[in-house]
């Protein structure tokens, strides 16, 4: 067992590397079309607070750019945490964005989410961290009021 958790453990560094690795030539192959709109996501968020595990299949997000590509604002669309929660629509603005060829990842250590335009303190959210493809989603992760574990596998959104 402890093989494998030390086999796991250096699979993800590595695969962290390899995600994370960006030189100069890496951001000049990008192509600027690519990172100039937003993306959709949808997918399985699961929460873990002290009253247990409770999943929300109906939250969508969309992650938007800024101009100079070093920000990010998320969007939550029928935010819920917790089962009796009212749906909201939550923003995430500023978020630390590093893109690469291969996708992007977000971080920020702590930000204060906007409710319909105005900001709430109370469910100031920590360790947020994602890392997505520009094809294939990706994963979100962060801490809401020090209480709800967020952790969101996402899927692009499709459009016909």
């Amino acid at each position: 067992m402890k093989v494998f958790r030390k086999m796991f453990a250096m699979v993800a560094v590595v695969s962290m590397m390899i995600l994370t690795s960006c030189n100069d030539g890496d951001v000049e192959t990008i192509d600027p079309e690519i990172i100039s709109t937003g993306y959709n996501y949808s997918g399985t968020t699961s929460v873990s607070s002290e009253a247990g595990l409770y999943e929300n299949a109906e939250m969508t997000y969309v992650v938007e750019f800024d101009e100079s590509k070093e920000t990010a604002t998320i969007t939550l669309e029928n935010a819920k945490f917790a089962e009796m929660m009212p749906a909201m629509t939550m923003q995430f603005k500023a978020v630390n964005l590093e893109v690469n060829k291969f996708g992007y990842i977000l971080r920020s250590n702590k930000l204060i989410p906007v409710i319909d335009d105005v900001p709430y303190p109370a469910y100031t959210i920590t360790a947020l961290s994602g890392i997505f493809s520009f094809d294939a989603g990706g994963t979100l992760n962060f801490v809401c009021a020090g209480i709800y574990d967020v952790t969101a596998y996402l899927s692009p959104i499709v459009s016909e």
